[in-house]
């Protein structure tokens, strides 16, 4: 399954490529996690130099995304975390940072048929 930016921003429903329905937040395939909400994007991948991952987080304006930050991580356990992060912090909404760190865990673990959140 491939998709771009515009579909990780846009969609109002998304599928996985199991076909589970992930509400509106999260969509993935074997290369890319993204979650986006009102406020903000959050694109996962695994580093394409060496080891590790990346995470980006850009602000929704309009169309496109501004102010694009990029973090690298060796390890997944700390990538996690600074997505539970940045989605509380966008979303003032505990709970749904723990799932959605959780999403991206499983996601790296391989389990894409349990990588998923439904904003409640």
């Amino acid at each position: 399954m491939s998709f771009s930016m515009r579909d990780a921003v846009f969609p109002r429903s998304l599928q996985v490529a199991t076909g589970h329905s992930t509400g509106d937040r999260i969509q993935q395939d074997a290369l890319l996690f993204a979650w986006r909400d009102d406020r903000i994007v959050l694109l996962v991948e695994r580093a394409s130099i060496g080891e590790g991952w990346s995470v980006a987080r850009g602000w929704r304006s309009a169309d496109r995304l501004t102010d694009v930050r990029r973090w690298h991580y060796a390890a997944s356990g700390p990538m996690a975390g600074q997505v539970r992060r940045l989605v509380d912090e966008a979303s003032s909404d505990p709970s749904l940072a723990r799932r959605v760190s959780t999403a991206v865990s499983a996601w790296v673990a391989g389990d894409q048929t349990t990588a998923s959140v439904e904003h409640r």
